[in-house]
């Protein structure tokens, strides 16, 4: 019983994190194939590629999923996705600027961590900024109640 009324209290933080894995998938898979094929030189061309890839699927589950905004009414959508991709531009411009540091400067292209990639590893570190400031961005200004349409 305890765990069914965690589960409802924190509905939407779970949901948050269950479609941002699987957003974090879609990322990192597209990232990391480019990355191979590509090399190091291309990290940032593979991560902007990889953030539209995400931020398509993002959209679609926060929307349905997460925040339970039912409305496809083109205005109410049009307002909705240019507001959630511009909070995703600026968190993935924060995310491009410590990259382009952890790549150019540092060289983390040239460490390994645990067998992992040091660019990797600073991705990891810069994404986990990125999803915190992401939902509440999302939470209490995208999708929040009474902003979308009654549907």
């Amino acid at each position: 019983m305890k765990l069914r009324r965690f589960c409802t209290r924190y509905r939407l933080q779970i949901s948050y994190l269950f479609f941002g894995g699987l957003t974090t998938l879609v990322n990192y898979g597209c990232f990391g194939v480019l990355l191979h094929f590509c090399g190091p030189s291309a990290a940032l061309a593979a991560n902007v590629a990889a953030f539209f890839a995400a931020t398509a699927f993002a959209y679609v589950t926060n929307k349905v999923w997460v925040f339970r905004q039912r409305g496809w009414q083109l205005r109410s959508v049009m307002r909705e996705a240019a507001s959630f991709l511009a909070a995703r531009v600026f968190s993935f411009c924060l995310e491009e600027a410590g990259l382009f540091v952890a790549v150019h400067p540092l060289d983390a292209g040239s460490y390994t961590f645990c067998g992992i990639n040091g660019i990797m590893v600073a991705k990891v570190l810069l994404s986990v900024i990125a999803v915190i400031m992401n939902y509440w961005v999302s939470r209490y200004w995208i999708f929040r109640k009474g902003r979308g349409d009654p549907s």
